[in-house]
């Protein structure tokens, strides 16, 4: 009997069997050591943008491997690979990813990882051309949608530094002060967007030439 058996008992084991007539007779028989189930590399959690394509893989050791993916704890059908491909990824794709690993000894192993889909940078509300008078005070505002969005804005393709939020404020306005405004709206995904508006500053009534006594 062999108690607690590891590789190093695998083998060919052989009994001789003698007796007081006839020769010795020799018989083996071999032992085979299967393998439990180990997982070598987990998954990692995963950030993507829409349309990306995402893998998650996992390394196990052990005998007769059997791999069952799932997603929220949802049975994936006929995905029973090693490693699970998601194409061109959506909203509808986020969530956390789980392998069950089986073999032939030992427990099975659960390995887990997450799925990030990040939104693309959209304009919900644009900028609006403005007039006003001199002296006044105009506030252009921008409503965007997406991850980590960051805002530029420019005054006639001029970059305006430190005006990196999603609105802009201009205090006492006068002639100097018209022209076309811009803002990029870049974010994690999603090609940047350029949207524009133009401040038109009427002018305040000035007499130039005022009225002279007649006689």
């Amino acid at each position: 009997t062999l108690t607690s058996v590891s590789n190093a008992n695998a083998g060919t084991y052989s009994v001789v069997v003698s007796g007081a007539c006839g020769p010795a007779i020799t018989n083996s028989a071999t032992l085979t050591v299967n393998q439990n189930v180990s997982v070598a590399g987990g998954l990692t959690n995963q950030v993507a943008c829409p349309g990306n394509n995402v893998s998650f893989a996992i390394s196990a050791t052990g005998t007769s491997l059997v791999y069952q993916w799932y997603k929220d704890n949802s049975l994936l059908s006929a995905q029973t690979n090693s490693s699970l491909a998601l194409n061109n990824v959506s909203n509808a794709n986020a969530g956390t990813y789980s392998v069950v690993v089986n073999g032939a000894c030992g427990n099975a192993v659960t390995n887990s990882a997450t799925l990030t889909v990040n939104q693309t940078v959209a304009i919900t509300g644009g900028l609006t051309n403005q007039t006003t008078c001199a002296g006044d005070n105009v506030t252009f505002a921008i409503s965007a949608t997406g991850t980590s969005v960051v805002y530029q804005w420019y005054k006639a393709n001029n970059l305006l530094s430190a005006q990196t939020n999603s609105s802009l404020t201009l205090t006492s306005v006068s002639n100097a002060n018209a022209g076309t405004y811009s803002v990029v709206v870049s974010g994690a995904c999603g090609p940047a967007i350029t949207n524009s508006a133009t401040l038109t500053v009427n002018q305040n009534v000035s007499v130039a030439g005022g009225l002279t006594n007649q006689v």
